[in-house]
C-alpha cells in the first residue's frame, strides 16, 4: 500500500491541490488513536486547506480505484469506537478548514467550516445573543463536522435535540469528487435529473427505500430523545412531502459524502441561567429520583456518580468550585450528584424553576437519599461546576491502578424510566467480571456513560470487550434501548443487525451501495456496499493496549504519563485563553501537543523494546526530538490535563537520553552553567550587560533579547539596613518574623520584586530575613540535565529544610521556582518536602488589612495577568490578589490569557522567536490592546511584555507605591 500512497500523494501534488499531507512515521502514529481502545496506523494525513481540496483527494481516489486507496474524515479525533481511524488515508480538516465564513442575524442562520470547534462557533455567536445548542462535553475541541458525523446531542437534547435539527443546509463532496448540495425540497422535485447523476441516483434511491419500508422503519426505530443514528431513516421524510438528506447524512459517520460547509439554524441564546446541584447517598436512589425532577421541566439534569466526583477533588478543576460544596459535611458520604440546569429570559422565570425544584427535593429528597441542595447563579462558578461534567472523560482516566475506565460501552441508551433498572442490571454484568467502574451522563433522556476499567495490555481483559460488549448489547435492546446512543457506532457496526432489524438493515447496505459503491469513505464502519466487503468486527481491529504491551515494564517508569494518556483529547482546546498547549495552539499540529507527544513517546519505547529497524526508530527520534523541542516546559498539562499527562517530566528524560550521544548545542552548554553565570553578573551588573548585548551572544549561543541585570538588590536592603542571612546562624523564632526567599531570576533581573515584598512585609511590623540566593535549577530540568538537576535539588531542598527548622514562614514572590518543591524536586528526588513555601499573595491575604496605603482621590484600575502555572495549578492566586486590592479600594481585573510565549529561557532562544512571538499574538497581545497600568506575577511574562515595549509591574510593586511613608 505504502507505494500506491507514494504515487497517490505525488499525483495530488501535481493537482491544484492547495493542502498539506503527512506521512512521517510520527504523524502517523499521532493519527493512529482516538478516545477508544483501537490503534490503526493511517498511511498519510492530508489536511485540505480550501474546500475544493476535498474535491481534488476524492477524485483522485475516484480515478485510482486500483491503488485499493479509502479514506476517513477526521475533526477533533476524539471519537470513543475509532469512527475516524483508518489504515489508509484520513482527511484532519480541524487544520485548516475552521473558519466562520459568514452569520445571517435575521435568518439567524450562520455558514462554516467542517473543522470550526463549538466552543469557538459559540464564542463568535455569544455577541449576536445566538448560540448553536448542542452541547457535548468535548465542546472545547469538537468540530462541527465530526459533529454532524456522529448527529452529536449532548447536554439538554432533552429540550434542543440533536446537530441534525439545526442543519439548513449542507454542502458535500460525492464518491465520484462532485459535489452536492443538501437542503430540504420537495419530493417531486426528486424526479427532475440534474447535472449530477450521482446525487440524483443517490436522492432517489432513498427516496424509494424508504417509501416501500415505512411500517418497518416506524417499527424499528425507538420513540426516544437518542434515536437510532447511523442512517437515520426515519427523519429523512418529513411532512408536506418534504425531504431532507441531512437527516441521514448527520449520524452516517462519513461513509456516506465528506462535509465541505454547512449552513446552521442558530436559535436566540437564553439570557439567564441557574445550576441546581443535588447531593445523593446511594446513586441508584439518585437516578430514581429523576422523574421528579423532571417536573419542573429543567433544560437539562447530568448525573455523576462517586467516582468522578472523587477525582474531581483531585483535579485544578476542584478549585472553581469547592467554594459551593462547603455545605457539605466531611462525613458526608457522597455517592451521586444531579446537576440540573435552569435556562429562562429572566430573573423571575429562573427563580420560578428553582422554587418549583426546591419544593420538589423538600418533598421527595429524604426518600431519595438526598444530602443537600446547592443552588448557583454566578456564571463563573457554573461554568466551574459544568467543567466538572466535562472532565468526566479525562477524570476517570486519572483512576489509580493498571485497569483504566474504557470506552467501548460507554454510550448506552435507554429510555428514561428504564434507566434505573437498566443500570442495575449493567452493574451487575461489570461486577460479575469483577470490574470496577465510573457512570456519568444524560439521565434526563435515558444516556448514561459507563466506562468499565481494564488493562488493555492484557489480552484476558482484552477478550472482555467482545464478551461484555455482547451481554450489554443484549441488555440494552431488552429495555428498549441501544448500544450507541450518542457517540456513533465506530467499528460496532456488526451490532447494527441486531437493532435495525433483519428487515430495515439491508436498506443500510443498498444506501451504502448506491451512495459509495467502491467503499472508499470510512470502510468497515456502518455498513458496506456489497458482499464483496465486509464490516470490520469488534475484535478484529488492532487494540492501543497490544502495542503497549510490547514495551517491557522497566522503561515504562519514566514515562508512564504517556501510557496513561487515554485520547479524550483536552489538549486540543481551540480556545487561546486556555493555558494548556501552547505550542499546539500555534502550530495547530497534533505532533505538538501532550496527546501527540504521548503517542509518539509510547512508540519510540515501543521500537527501542523490540529492536526495530535502526532507520525507522531513529526517524521517530528526531519527530520526538523536533516535537519536544518546542515544548515550552510551562507544565500546564500537569494540571489541565484530567489524565495529568506531564510532557515537560517527559521531556526531561528523552533529552537526556537523546543526548547521550550527540553534541550539546551552544546555548545548552550556556544553560547549563546558566546560574553561575547569573551569581556573577550579580557582582558586576554592568560588564555582563555590556556582554550580552555584543553580537556575540546572538551567533555564538543563538540567544536574543535577554533581561538586563540590574544593580538594586545588593543597593536596595543596604539601604533598608538588610543583609543576607547565614545559613549556619540561622535567625531564632521570632513571632513577628519571615523569611523571604529571593529566586535568581527576580535577584537578579528584576529585584524590585524582591524589594517590594520586603517593604509591604515589613510595613506590618514583621521583620522580614533575607535567605541566600540559591540555585534552583529550573534550565538544567528542562534542558535534560538531570544529574546535574538532581544535585541542585538535593543542595536545595536541604537548605529549605534547614531555613524551616527557625520555624519562620518562607515566602517566595516567583510562582515558576515556589512550585518546583511541589513538583520537579519531589520527582527527581522522589521525597515530599517537610516544609512549606507560601506565596507572597497567600500571606499578605491574612494579613492584608493591616497595610496601611496612601488612598488616591479616584478609585484605581490595574489588570493582572496572571503567570500560566498559576492559572492550572494554583488559581486561588488571583483571587487573593484581587481581594487584597479590593481591601485598598484599588479595581484589580483578572485577564485569564494562556501562555506569553517567553517560559523562562524558552523565547529567549532564537531557534523559537517564531513560535513565541506567534503564541503571544494569538493570547496576551489580543487583551493587552488599549489596556494601561498591566501587571503580571510571571518573571518571564514581563520580559516578553517588556520585549513588547510594554511597561508592567508585578502586583506588589503597586501595595509598596502605596505605603503610607
Amino acid at each position: 500500500m505504502k507505494k500506491n500512497v507514494t504515487e497517490f500523494l505525488k499525483s495530488l501534488n501535481e493537482s491544484d491541490y492547495q493542502g498539506d499531507f503527512e506521512d512521517s512515521y510520527g504523524a502517523r502514529i499521532v493519527a493512529s488513536t482516538d478516545n477508544s481502545v483501537y490503534q490503526v496506523i493511517p498511511q498519510a494525513i492530508l489536511y485540505p486547506r480550501v474546500g475544493d481540496d476535498i474535491n481534488h483527494i476524492v477524485k483522485q481516489l475516484a480515478d485510482n480505484l486500483e491503488s485499493g486507496l479509502s479514506i476517513v474524515a477526521r475533526g477533533g479525533g476524539t471519537g470513543t469506537n475509532g469512527q475516524s481511524l483508518n489504515n489508509s488515508l484520513i482527511l484532519d480538516t480541524s487544520r485548516y478548514l475552521n473558519k466562520i465564513i459568514s452569520l445571517d442575524k435575521n435568518k439567524q442562520e450562520v455558514i462554516v467550516e467542517p473543522g470550526v470547534v463549538l466552543d469557538q462557533l459559540n464564542a463568535y455567536l455569544a455577541e449576536h445573543e445566538l448560540f448553536f445548542p448542542p452541547d457535548v462535553s468535548s465542546s472545547s475541541r469538537a468540530t462541527i463536522g465530526g459533529m454532524i458525523a456522529t448527529d452529536a446531542s449532548g447536554k439538554g437534547s432533552r429540550l434542543y435535540g440533536k446537530t441534525s435539527n439545526y442543519i439548513n443546509m449542507m454542502e458535500v463532496v460525492l464518491s465520484d469528487g462532485s459535489n452536492f448540495k443538501v437542503e430540504t425540497k420537495n419530493t417531486y422535485d426528486l424526479k427532475k435529473a440534474t447535472a449530477n447523476k450521482l446525487a440524483d441516483q443517490a436522492q432517489q434511491k432513498v427516496f424509494s427505500v424508504i417509501s416501500d419500508n415505512s411500517e418497518n422503519i416506524k417499527q424499528v426505530f425507538p420513540k426516544m430523545n437518542r434515536g437510532l443514528t447511523g442512517y437515520n431513516l426515519e427523519h429523512v421524510l418529513g411532512e408536506n412531502n418534504d425531504f431532507n438528506l441531512s437527516y441521514l447524512l448527520a449520524g452516517s459517520e462519513g461513509t456516506l459524502a465528506l462535509t465541505k460547509r454547512v449552513t446552521l439554524r442558530l436559535i436566540p441564546k437564553p439570557k439567564q441561567r441557574a445550576l441546581v446541584a443535588v447531593i445523593y447517598s446511594n446513586f441508584d436512589r439518585t437516578l430514581e429520583h429523576i422523574p421528579f425532577l423532571l417536573k419542573a421541566n429543567p433544560t437539562s439534569i447530568e448525573v455523576l456518580d462517586d467516582k468522578v466526583l472523587q477525582l474531581a477533588q483531585k483535579d485544578a478543576i476542584w478549585q472553581d468550585v469547592k467554594e459551593s460544596f462547603g455545605g457539605v459535611s466531611e462525613n458526608d458520604e457522597i455517592k451521586g450528584l444531579n446537576f440540573i440546569e435552569v435556562t429562562g429570559e429572566s430573573t423571575t422565570e429562573i427563580e420560578g424553576i428553582c422554587e418549583t425544584l426546591k419544593q420538589i427535593i423538600n418533598e421527595t429528597g429524604e426518600a431519595y437519599t438526598v444530602i443537600d441542595q446547592i443552588v448557583e447563579t454566578r456564571e463563573a462558578v457554573i461554568n466551574g461546576l459544568w467543567g466538572i461534567r466535562k472532565r468526566a472523560v479525562g477524570l476517570l482516566g486519572a483512576l489509580e491502578g493498571e485497569r483504566q475506565p474504557t470506552a467501548f460501552v460507554e454510550d448506552t441508551a435507554v429510555p428514561p424510566e428504564n434507566l434505573p433498572e437498566f443500570i442495575k442490571d449493567f452493574r451487575s454484568i461489570l461486577d460479575r467480571h469483577g470490574l470496577d467502574y465510573g457512570m456519568y451522563g444524560h439521565a434526563d433522556v435515558g444516556c448514561l456513560h459507563v466506562r468499565p476499567a481494564l488493562n488493555m495490555r492484557e489480552q484476558s481483559d482484552q477478550k472482555l470487550i467482545r464478551i461484555i460488549t455482547d451481554e450489554i448489547s443484549d441488555l440494552a435492546k431488552k429495555y428498549g434501548g441501544l448500544l450507541w446512543g450518542e457517540h456513533g457506532r465506530g467499528y460496532r457496526g456488526e451490532y447494527s443487525p441486531q437493532f435495525f432489524g433483519e428487515d430495515v438493515y439491508p436498506l443500510l447496505k443498498e444506501i451504502k451501495g448506491v451512495f459509495d459503491p467502491n467503499n472508499l469513505f470510512n470502510p468497515g464502519k456502518l455498513a458496506v456496499p456489497s458482499d464483496e466487503f465486509s464490516v470490520t468486527k469488534i475484535d478484529k481491529v488492532p487494540f492501543r493496549g497490544s502495542f503497549d504491551s510490547q514495551i517491557v515494564d522497566n522503561q515504562v517508569g519514566n514515562y508512564k504519563s504517556a501510557l496513561s494518556c487515554n485520547g479524550n483529547g483536552a489538549c486540543f482546546s481551540w480556545d487561546h485563553s486556555d493555558a494548556m498547549c501552547p505550542s499546539y495552539k500555534a502550530t495547530n499540529d497534533k505532533r505538538y501537543s501532550p496527546k501527540g507527544r504521548a503517542a509518539m513517546l509510547r512508540e519510540w519505547l515501543r521500537l527501542s523494546t523490540i529492536k526495530s529497524s535502526k532507520e525507522v526508530l531513529n526517524q521517530l527520534e528526531e519527530e520526538c526530538f523536533e516535537s519536544l523541542d518546542a515544548c515550552l516546559s510551562c507544565k500546564s498539562c500537569t494540571h489541565s490535563c484530567p489524565i495529568k499527562v506531564d510532557v515537560p517530566e517527559m521531556k526531561s528524560h528523552f533529552l537526556e537520553k537523546y543526548y547521550q550521544n550527540r553534541k550539546r548545542s551552544n546555548s545548552d552548554l550556556l544553560f547549563v552553567r546558566f546560574e553561575i553565570l547569573a551569581s556573577l553578573g550579580r557582582i558586576a551588573p554592568w560588564l555582563a550587560n555590556a556582554l550580552a548585548s555584543t553580537k556575540i551572544i546572538d551567533k555564538l549561543f543563538g540567544l536574543v533579547s535577554l533581561p538586563k541585570f540590574d544593580e538594586s538588590l545588593t543597593a536596595g536592603l543596604k539601604q533598608r539596613s538588610a543583609t543576607f542571612i547565614d545559613l549556619n546562624a540561622l535567625p531564632s523564632f521570632q513571632e513577628k518574623a519571615v523569611i523571604l526567599l529571593p529566586d535568581s531570576f527576580n535577584a537578579s533581573f528584576d529585584s524590585k520584586v524582591i524589594l517590594a515584598s520586603f517593604d509591604v512585609i515589613t510595613s506590618l511590623g514583621y521583620k522580614v530575613f533575607i535567605a541566600p540566593i540559591l540555585k534552583n535549577g529550573k534550565a538544567l530540568h528542562v534542558k535534560g540535565y538531570r544529574q546535574e538537576f538532581k544535585k541542585v535539588a538535593e543542595n536545595h531542598v536541604a537548605q529549605m529544610e534547614k531555613l524551616s527548622r527557625s520555624g519562620l514562614p518562607l515566602i517566595s514572590a516567583e510562582v515558576v521556582t515556589r512550585l518546583m518543591h511541589t513538583k520537579e524536586y519531589c520527582d527527581i528526588l522522589n521525597y515530599t518536602p517537610n516544609y512549606n513555601i507560601i506565596s507572597v499573595e497567600s500571606w499578605l491575604i491574612q494579613h492584608s488589612k493591616a497595610v496601611k496605603l496612601s488612598m488616591s482621590k479616584t478609585k484605581d484600575r490595574y489588570i493582572l495577568f496572571p503567570h500560566c502555572m498559576e492559572q492550572t495549578i494554583d488559581k486561588q492566586s488571583s483571587v487573593n490578589w484581587q481581594t487584597i486590592f479590593n481591601n485598598f479600594n484599588i479595581d484589580l481585573e483578572v485577564k485569564i490569557s494562556g501562555c506569553c510565549g517567553m517560559s523562562g529561557l524558552f523565547g529567549h532562544e532564537k531557534k523559537n522567536q517564531k513560535l513565541s512571538q506567534k503564541i503571544y499574538q494569538d493570547s496576551w497581545q489580543q487583551n493587552l490592546k488599549g489596556e494601561t497600568n498591566i501587571l503580571a506575577t510571571g518573571f518571564s511574562c514581563r520580559c516578553q511584555l517588556h520585549n513588547h515595549n510594554k511597561s508592567v509591574k508585578h502586583p506588589v510593586e503597586i501595595l509598596a507605591s502605596k505605603l503610607v511613608k
